[in-house]
């Protein structure tokens, strides 16, 4: 299918390949694929911009297996970024066949992510960081006012500024879930969706994983991904963050 706006003079070499649009995710960006590259269109002026991701894969490339940056611009108001394809299916595709087998996979990717040294990452998603961006989300009314039933957006809020937690503090994916996670021959070969990478608590990321576990595969496999991660589960800071994911 053509392009819905020509690309920039720095991205020409792209114009003319098979796209198609993929239509699967929450981006904010329009994302179409061919069978070797992935591109994302987007507003200069959305709340995250793909800067964000273009600076997340430059530095995650040294560390996990991400897609490679072939391009970025601007032009007309509008952010382009190109990154090559990893060749492999995602794990809600796996789940639909082997539930066992991708929770493992699952909870192995989210090993790896949490066991890389953290020093030189200049990727900040910290609670401090968390919570500004939170505060300017809601301002901007920039988040779903549906997902609070109970108490009023800014009075959450509050709460999670006065009850912050300890954190522990691990090199997070920031949208850790089935579809997210790649594999190809029983191993896992790559993960997409970086631009919320960067140094969190670790339940940044599991937060999201125990949801992603119990949508793709039931909610009787969320011990046994658990189990396999190797954590103990703190349910004050499991609903502390999930309190947090509401302004996302």
């Amino acid at each position: 299918m053509p392009l819905p706006r020509p690309l920039p003079e720095s991205l020409q070499t792209f114009q003319d390949a098979h796209w198609q649009q993929n239509d699967i995710g929450r981006s904010q960006a329009m994302v179409y694929f061919t069978d070797r590259w992935f591109l994302k269109i987007q507003p200069q002026a959305s709340p995250e911009t793909l800067r964000q991701d273009l600076q997340a894969l430059k530095w995650l490339q040294q560390h996990v297996p991400v897609p490679e940056v072939l391009g970025h611009a601007e032009q007309d108001g509008q952010e382009f970024l190109i990154t090559s394809r990893i060749q492999g299916r995602d794990l809600s595709l796996l789940a639909q066949e082997d539930r066992e087998k991708a929770v493992m996979h699952f909870a192995r990717g989210l090993r790896l992510w949490h066991g890389q040294p953290t020093q030189d990452c200049p990727l900040d998603r910290s609670l401090d960081f968390r919570l500004v961006e939170a505060r300017q989300r809601l301002e901007q009314g920039q988040i779903a006012l549906e997902a609070f039933t109970d108490e009023s957006p800014e009075d959450v809020l509050n709460w999670l500024h006065n009850n912050k937690p300890d954190e522990d503090l691990v090199l997070t994916h920031g949208d850790y879930c089935f579809p997210n996670v790649l594999v190809d021959q029983d191993r896992i070969c790559g993960f997409v969706d970086v631009g919320r990478a960067g140094i969190s608590d670790r339940y940044t990321d599991l937060t999201l994983a125990l949801w992603s576990t119990e949508y793709n595969c039931g909610s009787g496999w969320k011990h046994v991904f658990l189990q396999a991660y190797g954590h103990d589960l703190d349910q004050e800071k499991l609903h502390y963050y999930s309190l947090l994911d509401r302004f996302s």
